[in-house]
């Protein structure tokens, strides 16, 4: 059992707890101190405790004077309050350094001599000083005293209670904070939404300022005083020696004590608010030497600052307790809103002014005039203007002036300070004796200008008239012909360098550069024909014989040659160069050009058209092959199935064995639709696709391959991911090629083992499929060139040079993006990030292999669905067994059933007969189930409504654009017998 000092300290953990709940049900201090005195008072050793908190923000004491903190102190023996001690000053009775540092001090009459006990411990023989931390700030004390000097004091309940009241105290901080956050964000969301909507701006001001000082209102701070004040008579301060003696600030809105707005201009604030025009930064003291300065703290002064000058200043005086970062926060914010207001009216205010100037304008819009203010800035272009300026003409903002062109900028800056003095020149008379001398100057791009003023009438205002020029003889100089040269070279696709008679490069294209295995470092390097050879040579084939007959060439040009090289970096290929000499009107050789052209990737595309070719033939007969076989896959798969319930119910090793026959089979349907599509007959169709499907079914042809092999493959699939709308036999080929290049890799190097796939959501409505492996890597220097279509690293007979092309392209079709990652250190991760489907895009499953369309009209005479008639049905087969698996399905369901092997006999015998329907082989010998429904429509019969396929080549493009066309339900063979049963009841 627990002993009574046990279950004390149980009760009073509990207790002081519940100061904690006091503090968020919003109770005050003396609710926290009455609820702690009751848990201290049970407490044996204890003759006197107390505990002092500090106040409310406005409670603060004066500058220069000791924190005071309020509470009350408990004789445990009369068992209430004593009314004495409420304030507590920490200025001569607290050692305030240990507390401070949130140490417990314990103090004793004989041994602390330096401390005398006095103040609420006085008359005790012992005690303890508890100090109350909130964060790391002292907020407050608690005493524990005992009249016994050898009476041992429990220090943890004491400093229990203590933390319990940092806690509360802390809470009451950071819950004040968060009201005071949310009020500003109110504040500053219905500023916003107002200026949004063109309030007027001085009451926006004013609000604001009345804001700053109220501490009632909503959001209110409890300034003493705030002022709004806007700069007049100057331009933006950049400095303080440029602060001039007119500059001055009116004030917009001020609240508060009125007194201090006279000391704006020449009193004590000006201090204040020029440094803040001249810092841009916030500026702030405390106001000692100011007479008026008896209730605050500190005096703050906020740039208001735009499009990157300061144009006004929010003052305010804070009392004391609310000079914390946190205050100056909340009101740096309103700073930022008051400027955003005077931002607001000073953009009103150059939109009226520049409808003003369009106003002026009008009269000179249809001739080519600039308009210009008094100070040279361009305010208008006029429609015949722009079009001599064309691409000089610069674009007018509705900003200040500092962010207008001036007219001089459209010239070359040359000629800037003589268009200046030209338009301060005095206006020429109304009725000139000789006409003004016209500017004549070259516009930026080169084109020569004639501007002329024209009298508008105006001081504010000068229209300058242009008119284009004959162009100024000039000659193309070296440097022109130079620019040419290099630029034309740098646009060609082949690899280009040309050498002057000394052996120097004058120009060489990155393309060169990049064939020969030069770095972008090296370019620097490579001036001459030396660095050149220097440089390429190590990465040939035959390093000696490269540079043995480039030197030759180089040696004794010989008009045009072609010849081949063979290099092995960055990555081996084929090249082929040609070279031409350069000869001079006067038949002095002036140097030669060689052009390069990489021939691995022309004959690789030979190659693989001719196998291209061979697989287009084998996959035609795959195709024939498939055909074939499906007709007697699907009468076993037919029968198989009707003969599992018979013998199910008489012997149940029959019925096992009836049940492996027809598991095989439709793993040989499976197999056969899976030929079709590697054959390269499938139509692609984009259809709702799982990638954890798409990952599970192409590991299982990975995994064949891997068998024996000392590589790993790891999958990892994320269960709840969404689905993207493909073509399954493209993305299946994406991953194949991926996988197929991390095992090439690591087999033909011997680093690494490990081949990794993964499926994760990537966020933003989007999937990612990862394939990674532990192999070399792919080096950087090649990095960029991966995915160009016939580039391979791989030895011939190993890799095509179209895998990766191949990724790119079907995973852009899909409106994903591919990308590669290698470190240096080794190893490869491809992703593949594919729009995932929404979940309202996703659609019902549908059953495999049968497509259903809306119902078609009922052949005349066929009796309603209420009576009890048996359908009439016309099977038309060339294959026997199949026709024959279809009839017994039919008549088991009570359905007459005429079998035909001819597509001609079934015509014939329709024009006599009527049927209900007609199941049609597509492909037959003879008449085929194409041309027999295209002869029911010749003839208009009514049958050609209610055809029902079947075939073994749906996935034929052929056969998918005729059914698709004309919008014909079809089964695809091997088929079960309820899909076929299922189609035939909808046709009916």
């Amino acid at each position: 059992m627990f002993g009574r000092k046990d279950r004390r300290r149980t009760r009073e953990k509990r207790e002081a707890r519940s100061i904690a709940r006091l503090a968020r049900e919003g109770a005050g201090h003396d609710v926290w101190i009455h609820e702690a005195l009751r848990k201290l008072r049970a407490v044996a050793a204890v003759d006197r405790c107390g505990i002092w908190l500090e106040g409310l923000a406005g409670d603060a004491p004066r500058a220069g004077e000791p924190p005071v903190f309020r509470g009350e102190l408990l004789e445990i023996a009369d068992g209430y309050p004593s009314g004495e001690w409420t304030l507590l000053s920490l200025a001569s009775h607290l050692p305030l350094e240990p507390l401070s540092s949130g140490k417990t001090v314990e103090f004793r009459q004989n041994e602390n001599s330096n401390l005398p006990i006095a103040g609420p411990a006085m008359g005790m023989r012992r005690g303890l000083w508890v100090p109350v931390l909130a964060g790391r700030t002292l907020c407050g004390v608690v005493l524990a005293a005992a009249c016994a000097e050898e009476t041992p004091l429990p220090k943890n309940v004491f400093e229990e209670v203590a933390e319990e009241l940092g806690f509360a105290l802390e809470w009451e901080k950071q819950n004040l904070l968060a009201g005071e956050r949310q009020e500003d964000l109110e504040l500053s969301a219905r500023f916003h939404a107002r200026i949004a909507g063109e309030a007027d701006a001085q009451c926006l001001l004013q609000e604001l300022a009345e804001n700053c000082t109220g501490r009632n209102a909503h959001g209110g701070m409890g300034a003493v005083f705030a002022l709004i004040g806007e700069r007049r008579g100057g331009f933006a301060v950049e400095a303080p020696s440029a602060a001039g003696a007119e500059e001055r600030l009116e004030i917009r809105a001020h609240s508060g004590e009125t007194a201090w707005a006279h000391s704006l201009a020449h009193g004590p604030l000006e201090m204040f608010w020029r440094r803040a025009v001249e810092s841009g930064e916030m500026v702030g003291a405390e106001p000692t030497a100011l007479p008026l300065a008896r209730d605050i703290a500190r005096v703050v002064a906020f740039p208001l600052a735009y499009e990157g000058a300061v144009h006004g200043v929010l003052l305010a005086g804070l009392p004391r307790g609310r000079t914390h970062a946190e205050n100056l926060e909340r009101l740096e914010r309103r700073a930022l809103l008051a400027g955003e207001v005077l931002q607001q009216q000073s953009r009103r205010a150059d939109r009226a002014q520049l409808e003003q100037w369009r106003h002026a304008f009008l009269a000179a819009s249809d001739r080519p005039v600039l308009l210009l203010d008094r100070h040279g800035f361009l305010r208008g272009i006029s429609r015949g203007a722009g079009e001599i300026l064309g691409r000089a003409a610069p674009a007018l903002p509705t900003r200040g002036e500092s962010d207008q062109p001036r007219f001089a900028e459209l010239f070359r800056p040359r000629d800037w300070e003589r268009a200046g003095r030209w338009l301060q020149e005095p206006a020429p008379p109304d009725a000139p004796e000789e006409p003004e001398e016209p500017l004549r100057m070259e516009l930026k791009d080169g084109h020569p200008l004639e501007c002329r003023r024209l009298d508008l009438g105006s001081q504010e205002f000068i229209a300058v008239e242009l008119k284009p020029a004959q162009p100024f003889p000039r000659e193309r100089t070296r440097e022109d012909v130079e620019t040419e040269l290099r630029q034309t070279v740098g646009w060609m696709e082949e690899g280009v360098v040309l050498f002057d008679e000394s052996g120097r490069v004058r120009a060489a294209n990155e393309r060169f550069h990049r064939l020969l295995g030069i770095t972008a470092e090296e370019t620097f390097e490579a001036q001459t024909f030396e660095d050149l050879l220097r440089l390429a040579a190590p990465h040939a084939h035959d390093p000696e014989r490269f540079a043995r007959d480039w030197r030759e060439l180089a040696d004794a040009p010989q008009g045009e040659t072609q010849e081949e090289l063979q290099m092995s970096w960055p990555v081996p290929q084929a090249i082929e160069r040609c070279t031409r000499e350069i000869i001079g009107a006067n038949g002095r050789h002036l140097g030669r050009v060689e052009v390069y052209r990489e021939m691995t990737a022309r004959r690789m595309f030979q190659s693989r058209m001719a196998q291209t070719e061979k697989l287009a033939s084998m996959g035609q007969r795959v195709s024939s092959i498939v055909h074939e076989l499906s007709n007697p896959l699907t009468t076993i798969l037919g029968y198989a199935q009707r003969l599992l319930p018979r013998v199910a119910a008489s012997s149940a090793g029959m019925a096992g064995e009836v049940r492996g026959i027809l598991g095989e089979a439709e793993r040989a349907a499976g197999v056969l639709r899976q030929l079709l599509r590697v054959s390269g007959e499938a139509h692609g169709v984009r259809e709702p696709l799982s990638l954890n499907e798409l990952v599970d079914r192409t590991v299982g042809v990975l995994r064949a391959t891997l068998a024996g092999s000392p590589i790993r493959l790891v999958v990892e699939k994320e269960p709840s991911l969404a689905r993207v709308q493909g073509d399954f036999g493209q993305l299946q080929q994406v991953l194949l090629n991926l996988l197929q290049n991390a095992q090439q890799a690591i087999e033909q190097s011997g680093k690494g083992g490990l081949i990794g796939v993964r499926t994760a959501g990537a966020g933003e409505g989007r999937v990612r499929l990862e394939v990674w492996d532990d192999g070399p890597g792919i080096p950087g220097a090649i990095l960029a060139r991966i995915f160009d279509p016939f580039f391979t690293t791989k030895p011939p007979g190993v890799g095509t040079g179209l895998g990766l092309a191949i990724v790119l392209g079907f995973v852009r079709q899909h409106g994903g993006t591919v990308n590669v990652i290698s470190p240096p250190r080794g190893g490869t991760r491809f992703l593949v990030e594919l729009p995932a489907l929404r979940p309202a895009e996703k659609p019902l499953a549908r059953e495999p292999e049968v497509i259903r369309f809306p119902p078609r009209r009922r052949l005349q005479g066929v009796d309603a669905p209420g009576e009890q008639r048996a359908a009439k049905v016309l099977v038309v087969e060339d294959e026997p067994t199949v026709g024959g698996l279809i009839a017994d399905v039919l008549r088991d369901e009570g359905m007459r059933v005429d079998v035909l092997r001819d597509g001609q006999a079934a015509l014939a015998r329709t024009e006599h007969e009527t049927y209900d329907l007609v199941i049609c082989d597509l492909r037959m010998p003879g008449m085929d189930g194409k041309k027999f429904f295209q002869s029911l429509g010749q003839r208009q019969n009514p049958l050609q409504e209610h055809v029902l396929f079947v075939t073994g080549d749906v996935v034929a493009p052929g056969t998918q654009e005729f059914l698709e066309r004309h919008r014909l339900p079809y089964v695809a063979k091997p088929f079960r017998v309820e899909e076929l049963s299922r189609a035939v009841h909808e046709m009916l």
